[in-house]
């Protein structure tokens, strides 16, 4: 700014240089290695510091495999900026759009699950493998919730109010916050239609005679989970699904691992588990022993769990699928998971398969559902 008084007739010139004003923007985030567009144009690597005039400006950050970050920025003259990125895969873009908790109408909580690639079965050298835990690639690409817990008698209830888990010994089965056991596969997917239709969501299963069918392409209805879900999430550790026990990679059970068929359950069952203590000789109220890395509580331990599939060997499937739903309906489905009548290794790995047409006093079922 100049002030002038010019006399009538009188010229002047002026010369002005103006000095351009600069703020500092520092850029960083992760993956370091992405690279930074300025208003369209390539800066080089995107973690960095640079100035900018205080104009709108436009910065991106992008990375091949990534959702790019984009955002207008504005910068005051006088204020550095600071500029934070993470860049995301497409998969966990994804995810982000849903929340990570959802409860059914009965009350229930359902986590999402993360999604990845993993090998199903157990290799051959595994100690106590048996015939039908056949290796191969899993897949699975579709989001889905799955049961913090196992249904309980109080909940199950609310669908059937005469159900009785009945006795085992002199060990009550029926307590409102114990799993629900004694239930068939058809009962399991009988209440996930009810619970569907509590909660405005369609119904996953389709009447077909006396038993029920997944109705295909799955819905977002509620449904027994599918033997791989079980598996991934059951086994997962850190990105990879390598877990081989509830606890963990090793023996001896540590304390407090799950409820087992422990020194508590002598007078009920056979066998048990040497210098082992859950002080629970039955089932336990559910989420008793504390949730893993996911959240979910009692995948090995309490009661078996029902999953959506048929039962088969798997010794003649393709070496990949994708989201597999299971072999064609039977009267025989899928069995997964340690219960507390279990004491043996081979049984309390989480390869284990097994499989039954009925009932049993340590059977019962957790509840999964797609996200979208």
């Amino acid at each position: 700014t100049e002030r002038l008084r010019l006399e009538p007739s009188q010229k002047r010139s002026l010369e002005v240089r103006l000095k351009a004003q600069r703020v500092a923007v520092n850029v960083r985030g992760e993956p370091a290695d992405a690279e930074l567009w300025v208003d369209g144009v390539a800066r080089g690597r995107a973690v960095q510091q640079f100035e900018l005039t205080p104009l709108a400006h436009r910065i991106e950050v992008r990375k091949a495999g990534f959702e790019s970050y984009v955002t207008d920025l504005k910068p005051q003259a006088g204020f550095d900026q600071l500029v934070e990125y993470r860049l995301r895969t497409p998969a966990e873009a994804r995810t982000e759009r849903f929340p990570p908790t959802v409860r059914s109408a009965v009350g229930a909580a359902l986590k999402l699950m993360p999604l990845g690639s993993f090998q199903i079965g157990s290799p051959r050298r595994d100690p106590g493998r048996r015939t039908n835990e056949t290796q191969r690639e899993v897949k699975l690409a579709r989001l889905f919730y799955m049961g913090v817990t196992e249904v309980t008698n109080g909940e199950f209830r609310q669908f059937r109010t005469d159900h009785d888990s009945g006795l085992v010994k002199d060990r009550t089965l029926d307590l409102d916050k114990h799993p629900v056991a004694n239930v068939s596969w058809t009962d399991a997917a009988a209440f996930c239609n009810w619970l569907s239709a509590k909660d405005g969501l369609p119904e996953a299963y389709e009447k077909r005679g006396d038993s029920f069918v997944l109705k295909l392409p799955a819905n977002t209805g509620y449904r027994l989970p599918t033997e791989a879900e079980w598996e991934w999430v059951a086994r997962y550790d850190n990105g990879t699904a390598t877990r081989r026990f509830p606890w963990g990679n090793a023996l001896p059970v540590p304390a407090r691992a799950g409820n087992f068929a422990d020194a508590a359950a002598a007078k009920v069952v056979e066998l048990v588990i040497a210098n082992y203590q859950d002080g629970f000789p039955a089932s336990a109220p559910v989420g008793s022993f504390g949730a893993d890395a996911l959240g979910l509580e009692d995948l090995g331990g309490n009661v078996s769990e029902w999953v959506n599939d048929s039962y088969s060997l798997n010794l003649d499937l393709p070496p990949s699928v994708s989201d597999p739903p299971g072999p064609a309906a039977s009267a025989v489905h899928t069995v997964r998971g340690s219960s507390w009548m279990t004491s043996q290794l081979a049984e309390l790995r989480l390869t284990y398969r097994d499989y039954s047409g009925d009932k049993r006093a340590d059977l019962g079922f957790r509840v999964a559902r797609y996200a979208q």
